[in-house]
């Protein structure tokens, strides 16, 4: 007798993992994750970082390698590569200014991270006057 109660209670155990996997297949505990911190949405930011060359056409800019970049109010910081870009993954949905300085020019946008998105900015370092 003391069997069954044990794999009946087995049974009933392993039912409720399958509902509980099958809800999070169909997305009934999204709503929950969200109202839960460490769930935060994140967003991606490529940033993009180009010499002008003092001219009006963008055919001619030059990627930066080594722009400093960095999302202001976070301790997000990045080197551009060599093709001019510096990428952020897994950053908190929300308004941000960001900064990109090279050889003592600082130059500031402000952008928008949105959930599962890649928000770009591009910066021209160089900009013709006109």
């Amino acid at each position: 007798m003391g069997m069954e109660l044990k794999q009946v209670a087995i049974a009933g155990f392993g039912v409720l993992l399958i509902i509980a996997g099958v809800g999070y297949y169909l997305g009934w505990w999204e709503q929950t994750a969200d109202r839960i911190p460490w769930f935060a949405d994140k967003g991606d930011l490529k940033v993009l970082c180009y010499d002008a060359m003092q001219t009006a056409d963008t055919t001619d800019d030059v990627p930066l390698a080594n722009v400093t970049v960095s999302i202001l109010s976070t301790e997000l910081l990045k080197q551009t590569d060599e093709n001019g870009t510096a990428y952020f993954s897994d950053v908190d949905v929300g308004d941000y200014q960001v900064q990109a300085e090279w050889n003592s020019v600082t130059l500031a946008k402000n952008v928008t991270i949105t959930k599962d998105t890649i928000a770009t900015l591009t910066f021209l370092f160089n900009e013709s006057a006109s």
